[in-house]
């Protein structure tokens, strides 16, 4: 009789190829065998790029797996097929179903913090462990995190203190680290050279380290300058490093919308749209990334305008809260939902450059409400709605972690999630107080140790007029952060005119140094930046890519790829340049607040909601630089709130993290 460690590798492979990787925990536990076969399926990513595109998603406060197959699309003489499903996962160790406000994902393992802001918790999908954090004081619904891990895999959280007084700047940011290592909270004395922009678009994780956006404004002779760039913190040097370029320069940075994202946990991915040019969405993604150093590659520039398929009521406005990029398809995925009567449907927009575009109804189950969800390593950190608290989830051991703040979460608070040079993970708060926001102090800046199972005030002096929180992608530990420069000085001659100069740009907070690293540059430089849109997004947790959009050329999307990307340097190259006017169906003010882009296909995916008469779907728009353009429907949204779903990651790598002692 034939049993089950009687059955061949090759055969056994091939079972586990089907297994989804939320389910593995309980494969791993048939035999010895098993469990082996299973980290080789999984580490050895021999079938899992090949049959499972895994990513993770917070949509109605809820924390959901999302698997989309992109290998159905344009391929010729075949229709295109999505293969998509969005489930709910049940987060363990989650007895009293707390709801998620928050997650940041890094090396695996998934930062979750409580909706109430009362609490954190990592968790580790894949080992099904869990680590509630208790904060070092008492979280704010406007703080931020951020995991990663330093060097020696020490994971470590970041976390960015709200201060209600002093929330107009993020320059004098308070900034605690958590460390796994010694289980405790440490507060950081760190100052990035510009505003780090988390509460409004959280870091993004890569390799460790968290990317966020950065943003220096300069008034000079009545003229404002706003500079975004992205900003890394270092995991390691618990230390942000130096301005990284995004190669994006409108006249306007105010008005332009950037979204940060990753590729296979190895890139990242920015997607930059710019009120001027709606239509347009451009993609880059990093060919280095490092905390000191990024460069860019263009990966994708759309014209929603002229995008093929486009749907009659697609907002060329749309802005990409998250979005993932299918480097082979050569498309971005971008997340967004839409509402209809009493029903909210989640969507996913595959978009491609050559005015391909797709949209795919992904769906929501009802489980524990999340508000935000962030991606590192592997982990993901999850915030509840409710912004009582957070965890961290490792969804392939199927572990959570439960954290709770050293003071009360605000709303408004934004986190990222990242690990230091000793593969430390940290959680990274920023935490909104609306007193120290109105005096002008400044943001501050929480860190929660994984090691340390503690809070600590990062002791960070902004240089920085604005940091985009929210839109921090992480990345090889650390997250990057748009930010924004603005200066305002009098013309010439002409002492009562002021003119204004922006200048937007990604800062890198690193999770070893704890400090956020100098202003990077953006792959753009559009004369006016206050009227541009861009979002950040990764290419495999070794890039960023960046999708750019400008309000005077709303029809042209450019994604540029990171072809280096470090705390403190960042180059670029362009990934992919979109003319939406050229796409039948696209909108042109579609700006996507999530996107992911496939370097092989040249596509990129954008995420929307779309209404019927019979409910709402969540849609992906995948779009190439030659007119693709694919709609697909993902899944229905059951919920009636108008709002799409922002993805966390995509390629989902699990990581062995253990969340639990």
């Amino acid at each position: 009789m034939t049993t089950i460690s009687d059955l061949s590798e090759d055969l056994v492979g091939e079972i586990l190829s089907w297994v989804p990787f939320t389910s593995l925990t309980a494969v791993r536990s048939t035999c010895k065998k098993w469990n082996a076969l299973s980290k080789n399926h999984i580490f050895g990513r021999k079938t899992a790029s090949r049959n499972q595109f895994l990513e993770f998603m917070v949509a109605d406060s809820r924390v959901c797996s999302l698997r989309l197959d992109l290998q159905g699309i344009r391929n010729d003489d075949v229709e295109d097929y999505v293969d998509s499903s969005m489930k709910q996962i049940t987060i363990p160790n989650n007895d009293d179903q707390v709801e998620i406000s928050q997650v940041y994902h890094c090396d695996g393992l998934l930062l979750c913090i409580a909706k109430d802001n009362s609490r954190l918790f990592v968790w580790n999908p894949y080992l099904g462990q869990t680590k509630w954090i208790q904060p070092r004081n008492k979280f704010h619904k406007y703080d931020r995190f951020a995991l990663g891990y330093d060097n020696n895999r020490n994971h470590k959280i970041l976390r960015f203190l709200y201060d209600e007084e002093n929330n107009e700047s993020c320059r004098r940011t308070h900034i605690d680290v958590y460390d796994f290592s010694s289980d405790s909270w440490r507060v950081l004395d760190v100052n990035p050279d510009c505003d780090i922009i988390p509460f409004y678009l959280s870091g993004v994780s890569l390799k460790g380290n968290t990317y966020f956006f950065g943003q220096e404004v300069t008034q000079a002779s009545k003229v404002t300058n706003i500079e975004t760039c992205l900003l890394c913190f270092d995991f390691t040097t618990e230390r942000f490093g130096p301005r990284l370029p995004l190669l994006f320069h409108p006249p306007c940075p105010s008005f332009e919308t950037v979204t940060l994202s990753w590729v296979r946990d190895e890139k990242l991915a920015v997607l930059y749209n710019h009120y001027v040019t709606s239509e347009i969405l451009e993609l880059r993604i990093s060919t280095k990334i490092e905390p000191n150093a990024v460069l860019w590659s263009s990966f994708l520039t759309v014209d929603m305008s002229v995008v093929n398929g486009l749907p009659d009521d697609f907002s060329m406005y749309f802005e990409a809260k998250s979005f993932f990029i299918d480097e082979e398809k050569k498309v971005v995925v971008l997340f967004d939902s839409k509402v209809i009567e009493t029903c909210r449907y989640q969507m996913a927009y595959i978009v491609g450059d050559d005015g391909y575009f797709k949209s795919v109804n992904i769906g929501v189950n009802d489980q524990v409400e999340i508000s935000q969800v962030y991606h590192c390593d592997g982990l993901l950190l999850c915030i509840a709605k409710n912004n009582s608290s957070l965890m961290v989830w490792n969804p392939y051991l199927g572990q959570t972690k439960w954290i709770r703040p050293r003071n009360t979460f605000h709303r408004a608070d934004s986190f990222a999630l990242g690990y230091d040079n000793n593969r430390n993970h940290k959680i990274l708060r920023f935490l909104y107080d609306a007193e120290r926001n109105r005096t002008g102090q400044g943001w501050v800046i929480d860190v929660y140790d994984f090691s340390s199972d503690s809070w600590r005030v990062l002791d960070v002096n902004a240089d920085w007029d604005e940091l985009f929180y929210q839109s921090g992608v992480s990345l090889k530990g650390n997250s990057y952060f748009f930010a924004r420069e603005v200066t305002t000085e009098a013309e010439v001659g002409k002492e009562d005119l002021l003119v204004t100069e922006i200048e937007d740009y990604l800062l890198c907070f690193d999770v070893t140094t704890e400090r956020f690293g100098p202003r990077l540059s953006l792959p753009f430089n559009h004369p006016s930046p206050i009227f541009e849109y861009l979002t950040l997004s990764w290419a495999r947790d070794d890039k960023l890519a960046v999708l750019y959009s400008h309000y005077d050329t709303s029809e042209i999307y450019e994604i540029w790829i990171s072809t280096k990307i470090e705390p403190n340097a960042v180059s670029w190259s362009t990934f992919l340049t979109v003319d939406k006017s050229l796409i039948n169906g696209f909108s042109t003010f579609y700006d996507p607040m999530s996107f992911f882009i496939d370097e092989e296909k040249k596509v990129a995916v954008f995420f929307d909601i779309k209404g019927t008469e019979t409910g709402c779907y969540q849609i992906a728009c995948i779009i190439g630089d030659n007119g693709y353009f694919k709609s697909v429907n993902i899944g229905v949204i059951s919920n009636s709130q108008w709002k799409q779903g922002k993805l966390v990651c995509s390629s989902y790598v699990p990581s062995l993290v253990q969340l639990q002692d």
